[in-house]
C-alpha cells in the first residue's frame, strides 16, 4: 500500500523556523510575499539593526567566523584571512609542506605528480601547505574516541593551537574549545590539551589512472571561514 494513505495531510499556518527570532520571521514572511520598494527598505532596515557592514575583508575581526555562500567564496576568505596573518609581524607562525603519495606496483607507495596533488587539493580536507601560528582556531579532521591516545575529540571540533613543531620536534598542541566557542577569549576558557602529529589521509580514488591516492599531514583545517550550507546545525557563538 502507499505510505502516503496512512497520514493526513497538514497545512502550517505559521513559520517553525527560528520561531524565537521574530526579525527573521519577518524578513522571510515579507521576501515571500513579492517584493515593492516599501518592502525592500523594511527587509534592509532589519539586516541593518542585526548586521555590521564592512567594505573589506581586511576590516573584519579576525576571531570572527566569515560564512559565505559558496565554496569558492569560502576559500578566497581564507587566502585573504590568511595572507593577512603571514604579513603580520606580531604573528609567530610555520609552515608545514604536505607529503603526497599514490598506489604503485605491487601495493608500494610513491610519490605523486602535481596533478594528483591538484585532485587532493580539491579534495582533501587538510591544506597542502598549512600556515600554522600560536593562537590560531583550527578545526580536527578525524575521530579519536581512544582515551589511551589523549583527549577525546570529534572531526570537526575547533582547537586552538598553542605550540608549534620545532627542529626535532613535529608535533603540534592545542587546547580544544567547547561547541560554539571561536576563541580561547570566550566563555569558560580552553579545555583538555590535544598532541597532533602528522598522519596520513584514508586513501582514496584519485581520476589519474584510477589510483588511490593519500596525503601525510597534520590533520588539521582552517577554520577562518565557511559556507552557508556547512553551518546548518552548528552550534555557533551569537
Amino acid at each position: 500500500c502507499h505510505v502516503f494513505m496512512h497520514f493526513d495531510v497538514i497545512a502550517l499556518t505559521h513559520l517553525v523556523r527560528s520561531c524565537e527570532d521574530a526579525d527573521l520571521q519577518e524578513v522571510i514572511t515579507t521576501l515571500r510575499g513579492g517584493l515593492s520598494t516599501e518592502k525592500i527598505d523594511r527587509v534592509c532596515q532589519l539586516v541593518a539593526q542585526r548586521c555590521r557592514f564592512v567594505r573589506t575583508w581586511e576590516d573584519v575581526d579576525p576571531n570572527v567566523l566569515r560564512v559565505v555562500s559558496k565554496r569558492n567564496a569560502e576559500k578566497d576568505a581564507t587566502n585573504k584571512w590568511l595572507e593577512k596573518k603571514k604579513k603580520d609581524p606580531a604573528v609567530r607562525g610555520t609552515s608545514s609542506k604536505a607529503q603526497d603519495e599514490v598506489e604503485g606496483s605491487a601495493e608500494q607507495w610513491e610519490q605523486a605528480g602535481p596533478e594528483v596533488t591538484r585532485k587532493l587539493n580539491r579534495d582533501s580536507l587538510e591544506p597542502e601547505e598549512m600556515f600554522l601560528f600560536v593562537g590560531s582556531a583550527m578545526r580536527l579532521t578525524y575521530n579519536q574516541t581512544n582515551a589511551s591516545n589523549g583527549a577525546r575529540f570529534s572531526q570537526g571540533q575547533v582547537m586552538i593551537i598553542t605550540e608549534l613543531p620545532s627542529e626535532g620536534n613535529e608535533t603540534v598542541k592545542g587546547r580544544l574549545l567547547r561547541p560554539g566557542q571561536r576563541s580561547s577569549g570566550g566563555d569558560g576558557g580552553l579545555g583538555e590539551e590535544v598532541t597532533l602529529r602528522k598522519r596520513f589521509t584514508n586513501p582514496r580514488v584519485v581520476a589519474v589512472g584510477n589510483r588511490k591516492a593519500r596525503r601525510y599531514q597534520y590533520p588539521l583545517r582552517y577554520y577562518a571561514a565557511s559556507t552557508i550550507h556547512k553551518t546548518i546545525g552548528e552550534t555557533l557563538p551569537e
